[in-house]
């Protein structure tokens, strides 16, 4: 069974009176993240998967690649932030304003003050904000827990202005003048559903590639003649940007597929002969250069997919989300060319002379 593909990230995002704007604090480091995770409340012990209880959060691993990490970080944040939006800033403004409290599609920032969408009232300042969250007691910060395994887990959580829905597994929200911070259990979760338990990885940005090749049986060399590769980057603010980290991934990949090897012990870099003349990374000639293509010549083409609703008009950021489904796609195409499946990388020349051999 796959290993299954989890992330978890912890945000503190505490507001101070006299500030112009809340302070994010993003936990990237181990030792700080382990010190948080302490304060969330959750813990992941017991047998087996227990999401009825509040407390409980399953084990989880690290992103591996910078497109999920900005996946992970960024979703977490913005959950976070709006768990202090609705129990603080909210119930703050309306008590400034002299209402009912406002919905978060009520308000918008403009110029980094808080008004309604409508207008009527005095834009607020965060200054203003914190002075009056301080004195009521309102959170002043909040600490978000987030579990992902196919799709993010979601519950409601009790905060000061009533029920919030969010994509979050964990929520605690720090008062003013206490120290530790007040855990608020979640209902109504809704876990992963149980099939993703079977994921192995996953992407933000899923890129498929159709790759063709050419082997020589002699050798074992193997030449890439042309790739195709889908892509759904959501919105695309710089196309430009979006085709060079597409062209790069494409070449980082080819060489992890074919040619990075490296030997363990002193048969490889580890008797520090080596440089470049034997540990190979793709060169030009290695990488189809067109972005077009052309019957008879070779040719990398990208085609990106349109934004989905659900992108609701962001951009998924790629980093080198095309290399997931490349060695797969390499593999693939010499299972075709040579009725052998080769699944240990790299597949290097000589790993194919000893499969046609076998």
């Amino acid at each position: 069974m796959p290993t299954p593909s989890c992330q978890r990230t912890l945000i503190r995002s505490p507001l101070r009176p006299g500030s112009r704007r809340p302070h994010r604090h993003e936990d990237r480091g181990q030792d700080l993240g382990y010190l948080l995770f302490g304060q969330t409340g959750l813990t992941t012990k017991g047998n087996g998967s227990d999401w009825s209880n509040p407390h409980w959060t399953a084990k989880g691993v690290g992103s591996s690649s910078a497109c999920l990490t900005g996946l992970h970080q960024v979703h977490t944040v913005q959950q976070t932030a709006l768990a202090l939006m609705q129990a603080s800033v909210l119930p703050a403004a309306a008590a400034i304003w002299g209402m009912q409290e406002p919905g978060l599609d009520d308000v918008k920032w403009d110029g980094g003050q808080l008004t309604l969408a409508k207008g009527g009232v005095k834009p607020l300042a965060w200054a203003d904000l914190a002075k009056l969250i301080y004195s009521k007691g309102l959170p002043k910060g909040a600490l978000g827990h987030a579990f992902i395994q196919g799709s993010w887990v979601e519950a409601d959580f009790g905060g000061p202005g009533g029920s919030m829905h969010l994509q979050l597994d964990g929520l605690s929200l720090y008062l003013p003048n206490v120290k530790d911070p007040i855990f608020v259990g979640r209902t109504n979760t809704k876990p992963p559903p149980a099939i993703a338990q079977r994921y192995s990885r996953y992407v933000w940005a899923p890129c498929a590639n159709v790759i063709g090749l050419t082997v020589d049986k002699s050798s074992g060399s193997v030449k890439i003649e042309n790739i195709l590769s889908i892509l759904n980057a959501g919105k695309l603010l710089v196309p430009q940007l979006v085709s060079g980290q597409s062209q790069g991934g494409i070449a980082m990949a080819i060489g992890y597929a074919l040619m990075e090897d490296m030997p363990n012990g002193m048969a490889g870099p580890a008797d520090g002969t080596w440089n470049l003349n034997r540990y190979h990374v793709p060169r030009w000639s290695d990488v189809p250069l067109n972005t077009t293509y052309e019957l008879g010549k070779r040719a990398q083409e990208l085609v990106t997919l349109p934004e989905s609703a659900g992108d609701r008009g962001a951009g998924r950021g790629i980093a080198e989300a095309v290399m997931c489904s490349v060695a797969p796609a390499i593999s693939n195409a010499l299972r075709d060319a040579l009725g052998r499946r080769y699944t240990s990388l790299p597949i290097t020349p000589a790993k194919i002379l000893e499969g046609l051999r076998a």
